[in-house]
């Protein structure tokens, strides 16, 4: 569940491609 508000944090930060490079690859 962590990752939907994860999402958010990561799309404007770096961590979107260690915590879900599928999002972004």
């Amino acid at each position: 569940v962590y990752k939907f508000v994860y999402v958010s944090f990561a799309v404007t930060t770096d961590i979107d491609i260690d915590v879900h490079p599928s999002k972004m690859g």
